[in-house]
């Protein structure tokens, strides 16, 4: 069983997240916004982290920086639904995949099967799923 870290302001995606993980026999933990989960994975160790890019107190871009200085293999599917430009600059900070709002359970669960099995497909063509 995988441990994924849900980051997202939004309680609707959070949980939708976190159940199409649990769905596919995987742990979910969550996190509020992006202070909160650069904290969670300081003190944790989490397989896949889902990042919503547009958070308050700190958001999805410069959280993705700050996890990657400190932990370069942590796995990151970057979501957003405001801006594609901001997933394709999370795909350059390092984001191994990047998913529009909305985004479907399905998307979710081949996403922690893609970078679990150390195949992501990554990168800017996941942006248009």
């Amino acid at each position: 069983m995988a441990t994924v870290l849900v980051i997202d302001d939004d309680q609707t995606t959070r949980a939708m997240i976190g159940t199409a993980v649990e769905e596919i026999g995987h742990q979910a933990t969550y996190a509020l916004d992006g202070e909160e989960g650069v904290q969670m994975v300081k003190s944790n160790a989490y397989d896949v982290v889902f990042m919503d890019l547009a958070m308050p107190n700190k958001n999805g871009l410069i959280a993705i920086q700050e996890i990657l200085e400190e932990f370069p293999g942590t796995k990151i599917v970057a979501v957003s639904g405001k801006d594609t430009e901001m997933l394709e600059r999370a795909v350059e900070y390092g984001a191994l995949k990047a998913l529009t709002k909305p985004i479907t359970p399905k998307q979710v669960q081949d996403a922690v099967e893609d970078l679990l099995q150390a195949r992501p497909t990554g990168g800017w063509d996941d942006i248009m799923e």
